[in-house]
């Protein structure tokens, strides 16, 4: 991360989802900072994330959201 920007990536959905957030966390695991993208239909999807508040370094990508169907969560597999 370098002035708030995450950089691009790809994120591949199974599923539609209604809830994608990409996830920051630090070297303990912890979750330090979320991106929203909101709902997403199923396939591979090149974003890009900006704006997350965190201090510039090196973070681990998580992605998470929930199914379309309201029926559970998910987590996403992330390319960069």
């Amino acid at each position: 991360v370098s002035d708030g920007d995450v950089g691009s990536l790809e994120i591949d959905l199974q599923a539609n989802a209604s809830d994608v957030q990409v996830e920051l966390l630090n070297t303990e695991g912890e979750v330090v900072g979320t991106a929203s993208l909101g709902a997403m239909q199923a396939g591979k999807h090149p974003v890009t994330v900006k704006g997350v508040s965190v201090p510039d370094g090196n973070y681990e990508l998580r992605v998470v959201g929930e199914n379309a169907n309201g029926t559970g969560t998910f987590r996403a597999g992330v390319s960069i």
